[in-house]
């Protein structure tokens, strides 16, 4: 009897595909993180470059469920319960990361954010019961070495959520993102309620992690997709339309054809990324807590790809 055996069940080989699209989703997400520093680095307000990210999000997902004649929402009651409580999770993650890296010091928000995974981990093995296993030693590794990074201030610009929240945690903080919040300028006791939304911004996205890979085949990913990127859009794009210092408003079309490439290569690396998330998460045999760890690996890549402030 060999001293060590590998077997494969019925579903292996398309939970290792999950793993590898969730893995690249990463990659991909870091490359979106390099276009939206040169985005912003190139006049255009951070809230705009997220507003084309949702909006370009948006309109393929539409589209694609337009061509397949897919209802906007699953048909039965389970899977309308999943979809809307994926879809409200991860957008209020989202909007809770944006509060706690306004008010609290950005390496600090950011760190706590990225500890999605460990909650990923905790509520999947309570709820779904779902065993660690080998697999999830490199994630667990690929994790750990992201949320060091992001706590040490060595790594420039990374998100959490894999949902396109972009931040400066370089600890210098002389050119911070356009339409950032400048957190120095707020009151001592608003760090506390920042550091408190970046924590619940993590739980949240455990528990969004957790929703979709119960949901099973309840609902396509098309449909939590396009839901949490409608959220998104409603959230940035008022908030770019508001009038300020930072926005592109620009006499001639010299400046907008500056930073036009850019937009447009955020909103199609936002829908790459976003696709392969989101299959990726829900192919059969996936679980959600090696899903998320794999995806927080976007911190590293980033760092791989050197992308720090100017």
């Amino acid at each position: 009897m060999p001293l060590c055996q590998i077997t494969f069940r019925d579903g292996d080989g398309e939970a290792l595909l999950g793993y590898g699209m969730t893995t690249v989703s990463a990659v991909v997400y870091s490359i979106l993180v390099l276009t939206v520093r040169i985005a912003t680095d190139s006049g255009a307000p951070l809230m705009l470059v997220l507003a084309v990210r949702f909006g370009a999000q948006t309109a393929a997902f539409a589209c694609q469920m337009a061509a397949k004649r897919m209802p906007l929402r699953p048909v039965t009651r389970s899977g309308q319960l999943f979809w809307l409580a994926a879809g409200t999770t991860i957008s209020s993650a989202t909007a809770l990361y944006m509060i706690g890296a306004a008010l609290a010091p950005l390496g600090d928000a950011g760190a706590l954010s990225g500890l999605y995974p460990v909650g990923t981990l905790i509520i999947a093995r309570l709820w779904l019961h779902e065993p660690l296993g080998i697999a999830g030693i490199p994630s667990i590794c690929l994790s750990a070495a992201g949320v060091t990074l992001i706590s040490s201030g060595t790594h420039g610009e990374a998100t959490a959520l894999g949902n396109g929240l972009f931040r400066d945690t370089s600890g210098v903080q002389d050119e911070p993102l356009k339409g950032s919040i400048d957190a120095a300028s707020l009151p001592i006791v608003r760090p506390v309620w920042g550091l408190a939304a970046a924590l619940a911004s993590s739980a949240l996205n455990s528990v969004s992690y957790v929703t979709v890979r119960q949901a099973g085949t309840s609902m396509d990913a098309l449909q939590w997709m396009l839901l949490y990127s409608m959220l998104g859009l409603l959230v940035t794009l008022p908030l770019c339309l508001q009038p300020s210092a930072d926005q592109l408003g620009f006499s001639s079309f010299a400046p907008w054809a500056k930073v036009l490439p850019c937009l447009l290569a955020v909103g199609g690396w936002g829908v790459v990324a976003q696709t392969l998330l989101g299959y990726g998460q829900m192919m059969r045999g996936c679980r959600a807590g090696i899903t998320a760890l794999l995806s927080s690996s976007e911190i590293v890549w980033s760092y791989v790809l050197q992308v720090r402030s100017p």
